[in-house]
């Protein structure tokens, strides 16, 4: 089974995730869009780790060549390969070297973890806890020399338009 182009991305509010990295690690991994398989990219080079979990959305495909960018914020890591539900609640806005890289954020859905039922946007996220995904995605890649870029939050509404545009995209790819 591929887990990008097998599974679908399914709503919103019930969408699938592929974890790639664990929160709390400094592996990069990545997964093999054609052999299916998840491998070391590389470790990073500074001394951060992910703060979430960390993966795609399967079944989607966006302006950067890649399916849609998922951070997944549990109260422990995942394994990456682990397929999750969960409900998306906002995003950011990334520029890199390759170009703006829109990322979405989920909490689990309630009867995976009731903790994060009473999470309903980012807003609902701390202050600190979101600078910290600010703090880490706009200094990840300093030690490589490349550029990594914070454009700023997206909200529900913005963040649906960016799920759903993924799936029409990967729609329209596998004609």
């Amino acid at each position: 089974m591929n887990l990008w182009k097998d599974l679908e991305a399914g709503e919103p509010n019930k969408a699938n995730i592929v974890i790639e990295i664990p929160k709390g690690s400094r592996n990069k991994y990545e997964y093999d869009k054609e052999l299916g398989i998840i491998s070391l990219d590389r470790v990073l080079f500074s001394s951060m780790f992910y703060p979430t979990d960390y993966g795609f959305v399967p079944g989607t495909f966006y302006d950067d060549d890649d399916p849609l960018d998922a951070l997944f914020i549990s109260r422990y890591p995942l394994n990456p390969g682990t397929v999750v539900k969960g409900r998306l609640i906002g995003g950011f806005r990334m520029e890199d070297e390759k170009g703006i890289d829109d990322k979405l954020i989920f909490v689990p859905l309630e009867k995976i973890d009731p903790y994060f039922s009473n999470i309903k946007t980012i807003d609902d996220l701390s202050k600190d806890f979101k600078k910290e995904i600010e703090y880490f995605f706009s200094r990840y890649k300093d030690l490589e020399n490349k550029k990594a870029e914070f454009k700023g939050w997206l909200y529900l509404d913005e963040s649906i338009e960016i799920f759903n545009k993924g799936k029409e995209l990967f729609r329209k790819l596998r004609k």
